[in-house]
């Protein structure tokens, strides 16, 4: 008899302790986190859990003659500063040879498809050769467009999404084009010139610029994070990456200007990044 009313007296908090666990046990995993290099503190941001991105960098061609220099950089560089921000199964690095058209289509159509949700958001982020009318892949022929990605293409891709919130970073020769190419509800797109302009790589920084400024700015938080919100948006990023690229031009102007570009059809900014609290 004792041990009954014991029971009875303690199963409400029990009841509660196991609904708290079970809380835990559920919503844990809605929680990422990154690691501090130097603390190796780790780090928690509860929109992981809906942040995807596909990063990809081509400088080496089968076609020996669009070889470029740091694109492949640019996108491993890019990938290890944001890594940190997304669960480790919800980023794609795709270099050289591995960024075919079928390989992107296939990362975009079939692994982001199958687990993005309508909440989600996805970065996609393009460092290779390129002009108004394709994307040109590592197994792309100068005067044969069929190994290229056109944009007609890349909106049908993401089109098998259940998500409209679509990042587009192009450090990409003329992608300018492609803020009117592409106008979707949702997207915002940053591009690194007009619609005809090239996109210059710079030796001293082993990057192209667009994408040197994007990666600095990670170093960098304070400065762009303009509203003190502890959130970093596109639009933040972009503005910060458009005042360094002014000023690097008007420095050493190199054979012709690059002008950063951006096109909003997001309501209200694109979120990319909620700062830890220190």
């Amino acid at each position: 008899m004792k041990l009954v009313v014991r029971f009875a007296i303690y199963r409400p908090v029990i009841l509660t302790i196991c609904l708290i666990t079970s809380l835990i046990a559920l919503f844990l995993p809605c929680f990422s986190y990154y690691e501090d290099p130097e603390t190796s503190v780790k780090y928690y941001s509860d929109i992981s859990i809906r942040q995807w991105a596909i990063i990809v960098g081509v400088s080496q061609y089968e076609c020996y003659n669009l070889d470029t220099r740091y694109a492949d950089n640019d996108a491993r560089d890019l990938y290890t500063r944001i890594a940190q921000y997304y669960l480790e199964d919800h980023i794609k690095l795709l270099l050289n040879s591995e960024a075919t058209k079928p390989e992107i289509q296939s990362v975009i159509c079939s692994w982001l498809a199958s687990r993005i949700s309508i909440d989600d958001s996805v970065l996609v982020f393009f460092a290779c050769h390129g002009n108004c009318n394709y994307l040109q892949m590592s197994n792309s022929i100068q005067g044969n467009s069929n190994d290229d990605i056109a944009p007609s293409e890349l909106v049908s891709w993401l089109d098998t999404l259940k998500t409209e919130n679509v990042c587009l970073i192009m450090d990409v020769c003329e992608s300018g084009c492609y803020c009117q190419n592409i106008q979707k509800n949702g997207y915002t797109l940053i591009t690194g010139g007009t619609g005809n302009e090239k996109c210059w790589q710079e030796a001293k920084y082993k990057h192209g610029i667009l994408s040197y400024y994007l990666i600095e700015a990670f170093n960098h938080f304070e400065d762009v994070n303009g509203n003190n919100d502890n959130e970093i948006s596109a639009q933040e990023l972009f503005y910060y990456i458009q005042a360094k690229m002014t000023t690097e031009f008007q420095s050493y102007p190199p054979p012709s200007p690059q002008h950063p570009q951006i096109m909003n059809y997001h309501i209200g900014e694109f979120l990319l990044f909620v700062l830890p609290a220190h």
